[in-house]
This record gives C-alpha cells, sequence and structure tokens, in this order.
C-alpha cells in the first residue's frame, strides 16, 4: 500500500516508478519493484539507526 500511495506524490520514488514504466515495464512489475525499494530502504535505515532524509 505505501508503494500505491507514493505513486500521488512528487517524490524520488515516484520519479523511479515512471522511469521503469517509460522504459517499458508493465505496471504490477515497476509496482512491486517500487515496493521492494522501499522496504530495501526502511531495512537499512532500521539497521543504522538513522531518520529518513529525502
Amino acid at each position: 500500500m505505501a508503494a500505491v500511495v507514493t505513486l500521488r506524490t512528487r517524490s524520488p520514488l515516484k520519479a523511479f516508478y515512471d522511469r521503469l514504466r517509460n522504459a517499458g515495464k508493465p505496471a504490477k512489475v515497476a509496482l512491486i519493484a517500487l515496493a521492494r525499494k522501499i522496504l530495501v530502504t526502511l531495512n537499512a535505515m532500521l539497521r543504522s539507526k538513522t531518520p529518513y532524509a529525502a
């Protein structure tokens, strides 16, 4: 759900999704790639105990 909500914003993550779509990836593939990117980022933040910096 976080990936779906991200598509409504003007964030770098939305640009990542748009870049995948423009490269010819199907919508669901790009959405799952975005969700994975969010998950990996959050995991790294928790591991290093650093706040999110846009």
